[in-house]
């Protein structure tokens, strides 16, 4: 789909479709913006995406330890266990 409507923003602006100067030329000139700049900012979250991607790539094939665990060194005093069996006493949501 991605690539019919690059094909169709190629096809109006070198003028295959509509030429300047007939009717619907100005409407059909707006929408090939709207349309470009759609395309534009999908191929560059695409983009972004493979970048993404390739970076993870690249950290988890430098050897690092794939079974880290940012709370291994948690205390468990450091949460407040029943948390939810106390909500319903909390001062702010007593009527």
């Amino acid at each position: 789909m991605i690539q019919d409507l690059s094909v169709l923003v190629a096809e109006i602006t070198i003028g295959a479709w509509i030429q300047p100067g007939e009717p619907n030329y100005a409407l059909f000139a707006q929408a090939t913006r709207t349309i470009q700049s759609l395309l534009d900012s999908l191929t560059a979250a695409k983009e972004q995406t493979s970048k993404t991607s390739d970076s993870q790539q690249l950290i988890n094939s430098d050897g690092a330890d794939n079974n880290w665990d940012p709370y291994i060194n948690s205390q468990s005093w450091e949460l407040e266990m029943d948390f939810w069996a106390s909500l319903a006493e909390h001062p702010t949501l007593i009527n």
